[in-house]
C-alpha cells in the first residue's frame, strides 16, 4: 500500500513536466563569448511560466546552425538567457551545493531579477516533507538572495528578517535605518535592492 501510494505521487509529480518550448536564447562561455542558441525551456502543464527550478541544474538547447542538441551545466558557462514574451530572462552561474549534484556537475543557474552593484536572485525549491505515520506533503518555495560584487550570494533569512538585513547592509546606514523602522519589510525586497543600487554607491 505504501509503495503504491509513493509511486502514485511520483507519477503525478512527473506528469507536470510533460512539455518544453524552444525559445530564442544564448549562453556566455568562460571565454566571454556569446553563443546564440534555442533554449529548450520546460513548462508544467498547470502553469504558463517556465519551470525555473528545472533550469537551475542544467539547460538543454539546440544549436541554431546545425540543430544539434546539447546540455549546459552551471560549472561550464557564466550565463544563459532566453526571450519569454516581452521578458528577457537571465540566469547566472553561481557556486552552490545542495547535496545533490547534476550528472557530476556542481553549481546552480540562478534567476537574475535585478542587475547592478547589488544583484538580486531567486532560487526555487520543491519536494516532499514527511509528516509521520507514512504521510507527507509537497512544498514549493521561492528563496531570494542578494549579492555584492566579489562576495557569495546571501540568502534572505525570513525567520529573523530585520536583524539579518540590518547586518547585511552594514555599508549603507540609511538603508539599515529604513529596515529597522520597517519602512522596508520582507515584501519589499526589490525596493531594498533598488534603493541600495541608487543611493548607497
Amino acid at each position: 500500500m505504501k509503495k503504491t501510494l509513493l509511486l502514485l505521487m511520483l507519477g503525478i509529480m512527473s506528469m507536470t513536466q510533460l512539455f518544453a518550448k524552444k525559445l530564442d536564447g544564448y549562453f556566455i562561455n568562460k571565454e566571454m563569448d556569446t553563443v546564440n542558441i534555442d533554449v529548450n525551456v520546460p513548462f508544467k502543464l498547470t502553469s504558463s511560466i517556465p519551470d525555473f527550478e528545472k533550469l537551475q541544474d542544467k539547460v538543454k538547447y539546440f544549436d541554431k546552425s546545425t540543430g544539434k542538441k546539447g546540455t549546459l551545466y552551471p560549472d561550464e558557462v557564466l550565463e544563459i538567457g532566453f526571450s519569454f514574451g516581452n521578458l528577457e530572462i537571465k540566469m547566472l552561474s553561481r557556486p552552490y551545493f545542495s547535496g545533490i549534484s547534476s550528472d557530476n556537475h556542481d553549481g546552480i543557474f540562478l534567476h537574475l531579477l535585478i542587475d547592478g552593484p547589488m544583484k538580486m536572485f531567486l532560487r526555487y525549491e520543491s519536494g516532499m516533507t514527511p509528516l509521520g505515520d507514512s504521510h507527507s506533503r509537497t512544498y514549493y518555495e521561492e528563496i531570494y538572495g542578494f549579492q555584492r560584487e566579489g562576495e557569495p550570494v546571501h540568502w534572505v533569512e525570513k525567520s529573523d528578517f530585520k536583524k539579518d538585513m540590518q547586518a547585511y547592509f552594514y555599508d549603507c546606514p540609511d538603508l539599515a535605518v529604513k529596515i529597522y523602522k520597517e519602512e522596508f519589510q520582507e515584501n519589499k525586497l526589490r525596493s531594498i535592492v533598488e534603493f541600495y543600487n541608487s543611493k548607497c554607491q
